[in-house]
């Protein structure tokens, strides 16, 4: 398990994507997030946006909520909008709390002084936290200079860039400042949205990056074993490895879904 920064939460190195849920059917849905927990993974991040991911979870969950730590996100940038997405996901989760709720998709200077202005995200998030509906507050987005920005406030304890062998950006400032403000470290797109030749080569590069935790979108049993496997079986690419790495990362150029 890892310290996930300031929120003291101790999440499993690898976290369960939500994504690929989506194309799941509810059965499916609960084989894939059963066998996530079965093999120790404890850690899942979703979003209002990304289908019914948000009840094929807690659909799995059934039972088992304190065994899981879930995330959740919203793209609204005001507070009456940020507030109805929080009781939305609550509902859609079937629980009466979110352990960590994040402004997603964080892009401009403008966005992020709209979440902090008055009547903005900021004061939803703060509200539904006195209240007990999300325990942390944390901040994604593709560019880390902007994410850079956002944690300087100090008004988030998690954020989540894009980490791979492809975006690179996020090793320049942001995962030192993170790091130094005590703040988690959520890892997105280890793969570079699937599109890697050999997934386990990615996420290798991603469990050996300072990031507390890494996500990873898995849409069967065998790609949750498959992923597992890599991380027990942990070591840190070697010079060949990672040639291999690069050049199929230099073919990718930016096609996949980063932005």
């Amino acid at each position: 398990m890892t310290r996930l920064g300031r929120t003291n939460l101790d999440v499993f190195k690898l976290g369960l994507g939500g994504i690929p849920l989506i194309k799941l059917t509810p059965a499916e849905a609960r084989e894939v997030i059963r066998a996530s927990l079965d093999g120790g993974i404890n850690f899942a991040d979703t979003a209002e946006g990304y289908g019914d991911s948000e009840g094929k979870l807690s659909h799995a969950l059934q039972g088992d909520r304190g065994k899981f730590i879930i995330a959740s996100k919203s793209p609204c940038r005001d507070a009456a909008g940020m507030e109805n997405a929080i009781n939305q996901s609550l509902t859609r989760l079937r629980t009466d709390y979110i352990d960590l709720y994040q402004v997603h998709t964080l892009k401009t200077a403008e966005q992020l002084d709209k979440v902090f202005a008055p009547g903005g995200a900021m004061e939803a998030l703060k509200k539904a936290r006195t209240a007990g509906k999300i325990r942390y507050i944390g901040v994604t987005g593709h560019r880390p200079s902007m994410l850079v920005q956002a944690i300087k406030t100090g008004e988030f304890d998690t954020v989540m860039p894009p980490i791979n062998v492809v975006d690179r950006e996020a090793e320049e400032e942001l995962m030192q400042l993170a790091k130094e403000m005590d703040i988690g470290i959520i890892a997105m797109k280890p793969v570079c949205g699937g599109t890697l030749d050999d997934p386990a080569l990615g996420i290798r590069f991603c469990l050996n990056s300072p990031a507390d935790s890494v996500l990873v979108g898995m849409k069967s049993v065998a790609e949750v074993e498959a992923n597992l496997k890599t991380f027990r079986e942990f070591r840190p690419l070697s010079h060949l490895e990672e040639d291999e790495l690069l050049e199929n990362a230099s073919q990718l150029g930016n096609t996949f879904c980063r932005r």
